[in-house]
C-alpha cells in the first residue's frame, strides 16, 4: 500500500513542481529553458492542439483530472483498510464519551 501512495505522489509532485516553477518563470535564475514560462505556455499549446481545448482550459481540466483520480485512489485505500477504520472511529468515539462523562473524583456539592 504504501508503495502505492508513492507511485501516486511522486509523478503528482514532479507535475506540480514543474508547472509552478515554471508558471513563475524560474528557468531566468535556474533551471534554464525546462523551467521557462516559453516551455510552459508551448507544452500547454501543443496539448491544447491535440485536445482540441484552449490552452487556458488545461491546467483546470489537469486539476479536476488529477482530484478524481486522487479521490478514487483513497476510496479504494479506504475500502481495503475499512476495518481499521472502523476499529479507529470506534476507539476514537468510545475515548470521546469517556471524556465527556462525569467524573467520580471531582467533589460534590454540599447538601
Amino acid at each position: 500500500m504504501r508503495a502505492l501512495l508513492i507511485l501516486w505522489f511522486t509523478p503528482l509532485a514532479a507535475f506540480f513542481g514543474w508547472y509552478f516553477l515554471s508558471l513563475a518563470d524560474v528557468g531566468s535564475s535556474f533551471g534554464g529553458f525546462f523551467l521557462s514560462r516559453d516551455l510552459n505556455e508551448g507544452i500547454f499549446l501543443i496539448y491544447g492542439h491535440i485536445l482540441g481545448v484552449a490552452p487556458e482550459r488545461l491546467p483546470g481540466l489537469f486539476a479536476w483530472g488529477i482530484a478524481c483520480d486522487s479521490a478514487m485512489l483513497f476510496a479504494i485505500v479506504g475500502y481495503r483498510r475499512r476495518r481499521a477504520i472502523a476499529a479507529w472511529w470506534a476507539g476514537r468515539k468510545d475515548s470521546a464519551i469517556i471524556e465527556a462523562s462525569p467524573r467520580d473524583d471531582r467533589a460534590h456539592p454540599a447538601g
